[in-house]
């Protein structure tokens, strides 16, 4: 039968004033935001998305917001077409306008240029010449437009071309993850609960609990906030001082200061106590809830532990989470980050296209124009695959050309894009099941090692160097759009929920990511060359992150040492195991995408995830084993759109606003 999508006669007005507006000044108001933001949570205050935010996007929600509360003062009813459009606007041009890209990304670079191992590969149009961009450290000098020219070409059209690859990849199975398969992406239906809830003039349980829900976040999230802004009030949760995370709000990530006798537990790893990730993880399947933490049980504590104690990870005992976590995905004998990485990750999608081969031949079909005619009834709904797929091959052009003339040779660009391409479209499923992406700067290098095993100093090479400066912290935390197809799955999760046709929605995406990042990195560099960048509060990257990930101590040691394919091999028939065993036996709750997330380096050193997924499925099972399906649609979903609410208030819009105003006026 035809879908929801494939059905709608009207075709959505796009309101372009509001996209333009939002296109324009959000990327404006949020440079100046996350520049004048400080301390350790300041990626937390800020409006776009970061790996210690858990990626999670607050301007996308706020924005919104402020929109319910600008129509509630001018007595206006906004319509949820609207908030639609400026959800996934504001969504879309965070994400090259936030603290970690161009912020992170573009200091680390420019921090390269001090450093004379680096500084000669580093091409002119990342970052200008030393005597031009040093002009910007203190700021108040005239700027050289001119010479500033091609880096402000790069810093645009990059990020532009990954956004329409990766989004366009995902977009070949937006008919299938969105329509078909239903899946949530936690974030977009958080977001579309947000909204509806708050705008719709029904009166019933659901909209009490989602107000009751929204005034507990706020609560909850409120002394939080106020510690951060005022430091001399008590911190009640003690989550602004150690044992507790400096970049993840309510991750415990030194237990072992509390509980010494943890420290014999070889893969114990850090525990998350933030309720907004409980929450979020709670709109999540049961069996990817249960996968992630099993899996973390079964690999990283169980089996970690047998192996320390038949001598392997010698040491690791005297390692916090993060020593343990590197020893265990980068050492042997599991290298357990090839595993997962470069083995279940690619796995995820290839194998989901081998097991609904009708489906992707279909699209190829569609795009060359030979579909059946029942194909194309349902195409009528969808961006036409022959854009899609042209658009998909522009975005990799586009990049590989870029690449290309920064110095990478062009067959080592080709396999480096493919793998990326396959690895974060199969992040968007899992996105799409659980929320959080299983981010690390540990594995991308996977893709090239090939061509340049054994690297030293004297027989490193312009590609080799290049190709290791996209590989680490470049494709982490969002930065350069690493996000979009995460990001594509929310945006058309909430438009197709409130029946907005993905035409529509897709030409707002499409012109946003075309404006947001030539607007905001132009405002980035005049406002860093009018106060100076090093005198502004932000957390500054290291070239260490950015260059130094090219170095042969780091380049030879990551993904893991040689050899790593046979971990990645068998990581990538697991997935298809686990895949197969989960259509052959749908009861089974086991499935791949758990495994990704409740084994990865970061989501258990930084985030503490499996923690979270733990309570988020013994909570959820208890619902739907006592209350059943209906208690779950009614009051649960509405309670996690109002925690998220009342969250988006306190933290990034009090404690964000607080931490701008304490640069104008400092204690």
């Amino acid at each position: 039968g035809k879908t929801l999508s494939s059905t709608r006669e009207e075709v959505t007005k796009v309101p372009w004033l509001l996209v333009l507006l939002i296109s324009i000044f959000l990327p404006i108001i949020s440079t100046f935001w996350w520049t004048l933001e400080s301390g350790a949570w300041a990626p937390n205050f800020t409006l776009g998305p970061s790996q210690s935010s858990f990626n999670f996007s607050n301007g996308a929600f706020l924005v919104p917001l402020a929109l319910i509360g600008l129509s509630w003062f001018l007595k206006k009813r906004v319509s949820l077409r609207t908030l639609t459009f400026a959800y996934v606007t504001s969504l879309m041009v965070l994400s090259t306008n936030m603290y970690t890209h161009p912020g992170c990304q573009f200091t680390g670079y420019m921090h390269s240029r001090e450093n004379p191992l680096h500084d000669p590969y580093l091409p002119t149009f990342w970052v200008p010449p030393k005597e031009v961009v040093s002009k910007i450290y203190t700021g108040g000098q005239p700027i050289d437009w001119g010479a500033w020219a091609p880096t402000i070409l790069f810093w645009w059209l990059l990020p532009f071309f990954y956004w329409l690859y990766f989004s366009s990849g995902f977009i070949i199975f937006r008919r299938a993850w969105i329509v078909t398969e239903s899946l949530p992406y936690p974030y977009g239906l958080a977001a579309f609960t947000m909204i509806r809830m708050a705008t719709t003039g029904e009166k019933g349980a659901s909209k009490r609990v989602f107000n009751y829900a929204f005034i507990i976040g706020f609560l909850f999230f409120l002394p939080f906030a106020l510690a951060n802004i005022f430091p001399f009030l008590p911190d009640i949760y003690g989550w602004t001082r150690p044992p507790f995370s400096t970049w993840c709000p309510g991750v415990l990530d030194d237990p072992f200061s509390i509980f010494p006798a943890l420290r014999g537990i070889a893969g114990f790893s850090a525990i998350n106590l933030n309720p907004l990730i409980y929450a979020l993880m709670f709109l999540a399947p049961l069996s990817t809830l249960f996968s992630t933490w099993f899996f973390w049980l079964l690999i990283d504590v169980i089996l970690v532990q047998i192996l320390y104690m038949m001598g392997y990870y010698s040491g690791i005992e005297t390692q916090g989470t993060w020593g343990r976590q590197s020893m265990i995905n980068m050492g042997d004998p599991l290298k357990l980050g090839t595993f997962t990485m470069l083995g279940v990750l690619p796995g995820i999608l290839i194998w989901w296209i081998i097991m609904n081969r009708r489906y992707f031949v279909s699209t190829i079909r569609l795009a060359l124009g030979m579909g059946t005619k029942e194909e194309k009834e349902i195409e009528a709904g969808e961006i036409p695959y022959k854009y899609t797929y042209l658009f998909l091959i522009i975005g990799f052009i586009g990049i590989l050309t870029i690449f290309a003339l920064s110095g990478m040779e062009v067959h080592v660009g080709i396999v480096y894009l493919i793998g990326i391409g396959i690895s974060y479209i199969a992040m968007a499923r899992i996105h799409g099941l659980l929320g959080p992406q299983p981010h690390n700067p540990y594995w991308m290098q996977g893709w090239t090692k090939w061509a340049y095993p054994n690297v030293t100093m004297e027989t490193r090479t312009q590609s080799q160097v290049i190709t290791g400066a996209v590989s680490g912290w470049w494709g982490v935390e969002y930065r350069m759009n690493h996000g979009a197809a995460d990001q594509a799955g929310d945006a058309f999760r909430v438009s197709e929920n409130a029946q907005v046709d993905s035409r529509s929605i897709y030409k707002a995406m499409f012109v946003s990511s075309l404006i947001a990042p030539l607007v905001g990195f132009v405002t980035f560099i005049a406002w860093s060359n009018y106060y100076g960048i090093m005198k502004l509060p932000f957390p500054h990257e290291s070239d260490y992150c950015m260059m130094g990930v090219s170095d042969p101590s780091e380049w030879n040691a990551w993904p893991a040492t040689d050899p790593w394919w046979p971990q990645a091999l068998a990581g990538f028939i697991v997935a298809g195991i686990l895949m197969y065993l989960r259509i052959r036996i749908p009861w089974l709750p086991l499935d791949p995408y758990g495994l990704v997330v409740g084994t990865n380096h970061w989501i258990n050193c930084l985030a503490g995830l499996s923690w979270a997924a733990l309570g988020a499925w013994i909570v959820k099972t208890i619902v739907i084993r006592v209350g059943g399906a209906e208690v779950y649609r009614k009051y649960c979903i509405p309670a996690v759109g109002g925690f998220v609410g009342g969250y988006i208030i306190a933290v990034p819009l009090l404690a964000g606003l607080g931490g701008v105003l304490r640069f104008f006026f400092p204690a």
